[in-house]
């Protein structure tokens, strides 16, 4: 699974009624989604959009210290947890259809991942089947 795959595929990261990110370049690799974003939200869209704004700095920060040796301590995820475990991340797909983000993705590097949500008979075969259909793959 994986290999060569379309440039082409692009999704709409949403937190609750909020577009977050366009996820551009969007492939699949062992049940997690990968792409290269573009952040849509701004601070001047209210608290939760703040809120957002600040995990993403955040862990885009978090990335690049580890980037450069450092060892940061994940504890410090903690204060996001509103945002991680919230249950209102989704990536909206070309076709209309929705994708559950169980947990909030990550960002760094100008890239953004999330874990698909469970399936049959595995995430890594449902992240599969839904990129496929989406790709237009069989």
């Amino acid at each position: 699974m994986g290999g060569d795959h379309p440039s082409a595929l692009r999704l709409e990261l949403w937190h609750g009624d909020l577009l977050v990110a366009v996820v551009s370049d969007a492939f699949v690799h062992q049940g997690t989604w990968f792409g290269g974003y573009r952040q849509v939200v701004t601070r001047a869209q209210g608290a939760q959009a703040a809120r957002l704004c600040d995990y993403i700095a955040f862990d885009e920060q978090f990335h690049r210290r580890m980037d450069e040796g450092e060892n940061p301590d994940p504890s410090q995820y903690d204060q996001f947890r509103d945002v991680l475990y919230s249950g209102r991340w989704r990536a909206r797909c070309p076709d209309g259809s929705e994708l559950a983000i169980p947990e909030g993705p990550g960002f760094g590097s100008g890239q953004v991942c999330w874990h698909h949500p469970e399936g049959p008979p595995s995430r890594e075969k449902a992240a599969w089947e839904v990129w496929s259909r989406l790709t237009g793959r069989t």
